[in-house]
């Protein structure tokens, strides 16, 4: 018993360790960053995991990405997302993501939007959820720190 304990405390203490001596990094947006690389895309990601160890062992891991395109009046998006957990050897959440939206600019504040999602959460009572719908949105504020937009884009065809 404490055999495992002293090797639990080990490994935190290497992590810990090993964070402290990683040098930051910074995935926000800043500034004074360079225009990106391809003209028109952006993006964002987050990554993520968690590990206990103890009387039961349990691990968590998740990850996010968020990619857009502009050109002209278009305007496409896509997010991509997983989670998957351990406890005690048994897996105790899975779930995988995506959604693609596609909007288009018919004046300065309104647009037109459709979009496919999909979902796959094997701990939510469905096989599969997914979905195709069309709908209008208006921007009431667009500035390069604040944005606010309404979109009603519940028109459309799910699948369970």
């Amino acid at each position: 018993m404490i055999d495992k304990f002293r090797a639990g405390m080990m490994a935190g203490v290497l992590t810990l360790g090993a964070l402290a001596a990683a040098p930051p990094i910074s995935l926000a947006a800043d500034a004074n960053a360079p225009p990106p690389l391809i003209p028109g895309w952006g993006g964002k990601g987050e990554i993520g995991y968690v590990m206990s160890t103890g009387n039961v062992n349990a691990s968590n891991a998740d990850a996010k990405l968020d990619f857009a395109h502009a050109d002209g009046p278009w305007k496409d998006t896509l997010h991509l997302e997983g989670l998957y957990s351990k406890s005690a050897s048994v897996v105790s959440g899975e779930r995988w993501a995506g959604l693609f939206q596609s909007n288009y600019l018919i004046t300065q504040p309104m647009f037109v939007c459709g979009a496919l999602r999909y979902t796959d959460d094997k701990f939510s009572g469905f096989v599969y959820q997914g979905s195709v719908t069309v709908g209008a949105g208006y921007n009431f504020i667009t500035t390069a720190t604040d944005k606010l937009v309404a979109t009603a884009d519940d028109l459309g065809l799910g699948l369970d």
